[in-house]
């Protein structure tokens, strides 16, 4: 067996050559996530069989890097190219090379399924029209069923349609000159993601989350640090990638750092999030979308809070009582962002002077080390703290505001919140809270074309009650819209004769 080789890489990004150990920092992390059976990004949950560098020789044009993926729906495989500082515009060659690579596999159905694979960038940092155009445009390609409903979706909004032109027209140029048409540029689109590892950075994060995970299911007899761990893994995929090697699991223990491992510690640590998982369905399994069967799209409201989870590490959604901040946060994080784990809690679980003591009550014996790091192993993910009002009750010094610290060690995660409108202010004054984004989700809207005339439009018995302004003005909430379409439909009392006070009691 090779012997371990420790190297210090922290100055190279300063001599040059950084992007090559960008490039294969990513590579080690990915070999490190075979090792540990974890989870692919933009994959389906499912068995990791192998990881492939420079796979030109295998007849792929993207060549950075080949992972192959089973799970119930298939065989996956998921083509990524590395690059440390992309800029994705129409001028950039760099960015026109990479979607040459991705076309010409795309395109190709020997080796490629639009259905089952897909196609990654990986960038060493996202810009802010990243965040908020470029990833936005791609959930929406992936979460809209037609390309129809896609193009009306983009066409709302300028920053969006210029984020689009980028890709037709870059595709254009990579397609012999041909106009790509509407349909397979969406289509296109479905397959593509882009993501961010911060390796480049002396104080990377994504460093220190792979390394907390190697900390985590060490074996416990050995004595070399997780660094050194990290240091013998990037000194072999080096010479993988030179020669442009694979590896599956089977193949990699064969190698002396595999004996460093002992996968039965970490996974306990993934069943723990596996039950707070579970346990996030009984608060998200009640809310619901539509007003007795009549859903209403919102998708200005749903595309907004999609890019503010992108951009902003706490997007808390305000607004009256019963307006649907809760079934419009349960509908973005279950359609527009794919792939994703949700944790979900009620706020007032918060209210104790311990973190550990509200996973505890949850059932979760895991130390706050072992749940940072199997967290972090996770792609997508977003914590979701419902009714957040209720921490105004608590000491300022409880477990949320050790939640939010924890969760701000792992890259990747986005908080969302729901609130009443009054308590904003004072919750980020209360607990100090920076990088807050407020989205407001307001009444139904009026007018010949708004959602309440929808409502009233499908539901004709509404109208007498809707007549009295009063009760109009509480009969825009969905929640209580919800109630009196149900009750109108079972009496048969005079409507336009009710009162505020009666209604409201009924």
């Amino acid at each position: 067996m090779n012997q371990p080789v420790t190297e210090d890489h922290s100055s190279v990004f300063s001599k040059g050559g950084g992007g090559t150990v960008f490039e294969l920092s990513v590579q080690t992390a990915f070999i490190i996530t075979l090792l540990l059976k974890g989870k692919v990004p933009g994959l389906p949950t499912g068995e990791l069989n192998e990881v492939a560098f420079q796979t030109t020789r295998l007849g792929f044009h993207t060549d950075d890097l080949l992972i192959r993926v089973r799970s119930h729906q298939g065989e996956h495989k998921l083509l990524a190219q590395i690059k440390h500082n992309l800029s994705i515009t129409s001028k950039n060659a760099t960015f026109e090379e990479v979607m040459t690579a991705f076309w010409q596999d795309f395109i190709n159905p020997a080796e490629f399924n639009p259905t089952l694979d897909r196609l990654l960038i990986i960038k060493s940092a996202l810009s802010q029209a990243d965040r908020q155009d470029t990833l936005t445009l791609l959930n929406w390609a992936k979460s809209k069923a037609s390309a129809a409903d896609f193009y009306l979706e983009v066409n709302r909004i300028d920053s969006k349609k210029k984020t689009l032109a980028i890709f037709s027209e870059v595709l254009q140029k990579v397609n012999a000159g041909v106009i790509v048409d509407d349909e397979q540029l969406w289509r296109f689109l479905r397959c593509l993601m882009v993501l961010d590892y911060d390796f480049s950075q002396e104080s990377s994060q994504s460093k220190t989350n792979f390394l907390n995970l190697l900390e985590l299911c060490k074996n416990r007899t050995a004595s070399i640090s997780a660094s050194e761990i990290w240091d013998s893994i990037f000194a072999y995929v080096a010479e993988l990638n030179k020669n442009g090697g694979s590896v599956t699991f089977e193949s990699l223990q064969d190698q002396f750092f595999a004996a460093y491992f002992e996968l039965a510690r970490l996974h306990d640590s993934y069943i723990s999030i596996k039950k707070l998982q579970d346990d996030s369905q009984a608060i998200l399994g009640p809310l619901t979308d539509t007003i007795a069967g009549l859903h209403l799209p919102r998708p200005e409201l749903r595309n907004r809070l999609a890019a503010l989870l992108s951009s902003h590490s706490l997007t808390i959604v305000t607004g009256e009582p019963g307006t649907g901040k809760s079934a419009i946060i349960k509908e973005v994080v279950s359609e527009l962002i794919p792939n994703t784990t949700v944790l979900t809690f009620k706020a007032d679980q918060f209210n104790q002077s311990q973190l550990g003591q509200v996973f505890s009550g949850l059932g979760v014996s895991n130390s706050l080390v072992q749940l940072t790091a199997c967290l972090a192993a996770i792609p997508q993910k977003v914590v979701f703290i419902d009714s957040l009002e209720k921490l105004l009750e608590g000491d300022p010094d409880n477990a949320f505001r050790q939640l939010m610290h924890f969760l701000n060690g792992i890259k990747g995660v986005s908080v969302v919140a729901s609130s009443r409108t009054y308590a904003v202010e004072l919750l980020i004054q209360k607990y100090a809270l920076s990088n807050v984004s407020v989205l407001e989700v307001a009444l139904l809207s009026e007018g010949e074309e708004g959602e309440f005339e929808q409502v009233l439009q499908a539901f004709p018995k509404l109208r007498p009650l809707a007549s009295n302004p009063q009760i109009r003005h509480v009969l825009r909430s969905p929640k209580y819209l919800d109630f009196a379409v149900r009750w109108v439909n079972t009496t048969s009392d005079n409507l336009s004769e009710l009162t505020l006070t009666r209604t409201m009691g009924l």
